[in-house]
């Protein structure tokens, strides 16, 4: 009797995201107003297409947006925004990144509601974003997948998001 052989599922290779040490002052810089005025804010970090699956973070995007204590809000014209800043130059949204009032950083019901991508990883800051440069202490990473966001375990979350030597250009439409 012969026996067929069954074929090897292997695991979706998941992207691997190489964010430039420099985006954290970037961000630190564009989070202050938010932390200041103790309302969530977020940004956007954009790269360019490629067929590999690691992804080089080239932009920070902060678009403009309405901040609450609570949520934030990207309106759809502020959408529209990012898209023609970002579509001349061949950039891809990759991760959003944004911030809750407190060391709490799961998704809530609302993150999950209002993601600009169900392809981009979610980052959450703590503390409206008064502390980014503790990376990745304290922040959450969330990919979504098998119809829900889920949480990274902070290995895979190293892993997923590697920090490199780089540039990164600033893009603030607020």
């Amino acid at each position: 009797m012969v026996r067929k052989s069954r074929p090897t599922i292997r695991p979706e290779a998941r992207p691997v995201l190489l964010l430039p040490r420099t985006a954290f002052e970037l961000m630190q810089d564009g989070f202050v107003q938010y932390s200041n005025a103790r309302v969530e804010g977020c940004c956007f970090w954009y790269g360019p297409k490629t067929d590999s699956n690691e992804f080089a973070i080239t932009h920070l995007v902060f678009p403009k947006q309405i901040n609450k204590r609570q949520n934030f809000t990207v309106p759809p014209e502020a959408v529209g925004e990012m898209s023609a800043a970002t579509r001349p130059l061949s950039l891809i949204n990759r991760a959003q990144v944004h911030a809750h009032p407190n060391r709490w950083v799961e998704h809530s019901p609302y993150d999950d509601e209002h993601a600009i991508s169900r392809k981009a990883l979610s980052v959450v800051l703590p503390r409206y974003g008064a502390s980014i440069r503790a990376w990745p202490r304290g922040i959450s990473v969330h990919e979504f997948r098998n119809d829900a966001w889920r949480r990274l375990k902070s290995r895979q979350a190293s892993q997923r998001i590697q920090i490199v030597d780089g540039q990164i250009h600033l893009i603030d439409l607020r």
